[in-house]
């Protein structure tokens, strides 16, 4: 259990820590774009798979599937 002296002692202690985080992280915290170096945030780029693999679930590129709906209609 620990006794009020170390209390007493921890809030300060505590306190300069989350007052370092605040001004390291502050800016973080507001609007903007944040920086993130390992997350890709341009555009997605086409996935043109004519044979993917069976594990994937895919049907295929959608290409062929649309042209065969619009010869459909």
């Amino acid at each position: 259990m620990a006794s009020q002296q170390d209390i007493r002692r921890a809030v300060p202690v505590g306190a300069w820590f989350l007052a370092l985080a605040l001004v390291v992280a502050g800016p973080l915290l507001g609007g903007g774009y944040l920086l993130l170096l390992d997350y890709p945030s341009g555009p997605q780029s086409l996935q043109l798979n004519p044979f993917p693999l069976p594990s994937s679930g895919d049907l295929g590129n959608g290409i062929p599937l649309l042209g065969a709906l619009a010869l459909l209609k």
